[in-house]
């Protein structure tokens, strides 16, 4: 199986892999989109690790996206226990206590759900994503186990997770933590303990749950393709997110074509309606369930509406106008002469030779019958077509004497 994993410093470097999984970086707006369209296809993706301030954050809808292809998608730990929390009710599986916390609203017995509890300052991806202070569910985790070795009191305890939630979670770590402590007037012989057995009694529950992941990813070797519990809408954000995570187009940048474009405005008004017209077209397919750009089938789709509206949307066409200009011409002809109105005989015509003859200006395989002609062009009836043809030929040959 073909895995992908987003992982910062929950996970050390040196973890070992499951065989066919891939680690990334800590996922960011639009990672998870870009691993799930990359070949070959992944089966499953872990998010463990992501970015939430100076980087915006991978969108819940990537993550749907992504159940909705087939794939498995898991999170825990740090932002994908959040995400996963989030969404295990459309088919992202929690994996660890973390995810599982977010889930139930609490850790080790204590309320929980703020965002913070898994973020953590670090260190660059070149040198490993040292930890550079302690996430909070880290430090509930070593208090709770200091709790139970007798190293502190449980009051104690909860006061120091309470000291430790007050701090931005830039300013977390041990020593700050043990420092307004003593300032607060905790009993100093538990925090001199607590400080003695510290170094050893780190309880690590984020890599704990990051390792898990791994083991779970591992169960799926031989799973089969996620099935969706839910239909995905590509709304607007979404397209805005696909364009966003596309690779860039070679050639000038952006910002040249723009400059170019200003020298002209009637070109740039022009490519820029074009332009519109094909977005709206696609957009619009791939919210209708069809090919994207399949503009026959759209068109279809809504015909009787466009028919309808023909009038008011292609006022000042000049196409329109003319075709308007004809149809009147042919109706009026044959309303002043409908006692005398000409047959197809009078006329030395047949209806075989018309249909033949319109079939072969549009292009469409000989030798059907008018029956057959009138349903592929949508008549009502055959009747109804020839009558269209003869009025068509009228129009034709008045306008040529």
């Amino acid at each position: 199986m073909t895995a992908v994993i987003f992982a910062g410093p929950s996970l050390p470097p040196d973890a070992g892999l499951p065989p066919g999984v891939r680690r990334l970086p800590p996922a960011g707006l639009g990672d998870v989109y870009r691993a799930a369209t990359t070949e070959p296809c992944p089966r499953a993706i872990g998010l463990i690790d992501g970015y939430f301030e100076a980087v915006p954050a991978p969108r819940h809808k990537e993550i749907l996206w992504a159940l909705s292809q087939g794939i498995h998608v898991l999170g825990a730990a740090s932002l994908g226990a959040l995400r996963a929390a989030e969404l295990a009710a459309y088919g992202m599986e929690p994996v660890g206590p973390i995810a599982r916390a977010y889930i139930e609203g609490a850790f080790l017995g204590q309320p929980f759900g703020a965002d913070d509890e898994v973020a953590l300052l670090h260190g660059p991806a070149e040198i490993g994503y040292p930890a550079l202070g302690e996430a909070l569910v880290n430090m509930r985790a070593t208090l709770a186990a200091a709790g139970e070795r007798g190293v502190i009191a449980a009051s104690t305890g909860k006061a120091l997770v309470a000291l430790a939630a007050r701090r931005f979670f830039k300013q977390r770590d041990y020593p700050t933590l043990l420092a307004d402590a003593r300032a607060a007037g905790l009993p100093p012989d538990e925090l001199d303990r607590l400080a003695g057995w510290l170094p050893k009694g780190r309880v690590d529950q984020k890599q704990a749950d990051a390792r898990e992941l791994l083991a779970r990813l591992a169960a799926l070797q031989d799973a089969p393709p996620h099935v969706p519990c839910f239909s995905f809408e590509q709304t607007e954000d979404w397209l805005e997110l696909v364009a966003l995570a596309a690779p860039p187009a070679s050639g000038p940048g952006t910002a040249a074509i723009e400059d170019q474009l200003r020298l002209d405005p009637p070109l740039r008004q022009a490519l820029l309606t074009r332009a519109l017209e094909r977005l709206l077209l696609e957009r619009e397919t791939r919210r209708r369930g069809l090919a994207a750009g399949d503009a026959a089938a759209l068109v279809s789709l809504y015909e009787p509406l466009l028919l309808r509206r023909l009038p008011e949307l292609l006022a000042g066409d000049a196409e329109w106008l003319a075709l308007r200009r004809v149809t009147a011409a042919a109706a009026a002809q044959l309303d002043a002469a409908a006692d005398e109105a000409p047959s197809l005989a009078d006329l030395g015509l047949t209806e075989a030779g018309l249909v033949a003859a319109h079939a072969a200006a549009l292009g469409l395989p000989p030798g059907q019958d008018a029956n057959a002609q009138a349903l592929s062009l949508g008549f009502a009836s055959a009747d109804r077509y020839v009558a269209a043809l003869l009025r068509q030929h009228l129009s034709r040959d008045r306008g040529a004497a």
